[in-house]
């Protein structure tokens, strides 16, 4: 019962690090949005370097926090499933739901932020190309 309570606890911080990085990650896009704009010519691609590696390392840690909530939630599953009167939740058949239902949030970050970096980079090969060609 204990070693649940635990694994319920750190479950529900490592989503609530999933949440804040994600909100927090929105916001450093802002700020790198707004520099990108601001800067010279010949500084926006630096910036958008720093935007690649910035989004890269959201995604990377996103799937990080995924990644260990989702073994924490495979272990109190395993737990419910020997002690039954712990599960407070129900198994749902999903066979009829679409995909996008079938979607669990932290799926969504980790889509932004594989998004997020890949808008990035295209960004940065954009403007290193039209530096070359000034």
């Amino acid at each position: 019962m204990t070693n649940y309570t635990r694994l319920s606890e750190e479950s529900q911080y490592r989503d609530d690090l999933l949440i804040r990085a994600n909100y927090f990650s929105l916001a450093v896009i802002a700020v790198l949005i707004g520099t990108l704009l601001q800067a010279s010519p010949v500084v926006r691609p630096l910036v958008a370097m720093a935007g690649v590696a910035i989004a890269y390392s959201f995604w990377l840690a996103t799937e990080s926090y995924k990644g260990a909530r989702d073994v924490l939630n495979d272990s109190m599953r395993r737990t419910e499933t020997q002690f039954e009167e712990l599960s407070v939740v129900e198994d749902y058949d999903t066979r009829s739901r679409s995909q996008i239902e079938k979607r669990s949030l932290s799926s969504y970050f980790i889509g932004l932020q594989m998004t997020t970096t890949f808008v990035w980079l295209v960004l940065y090969a954009l403007l290193v190309t039209e530096f070359v060609y000034l």
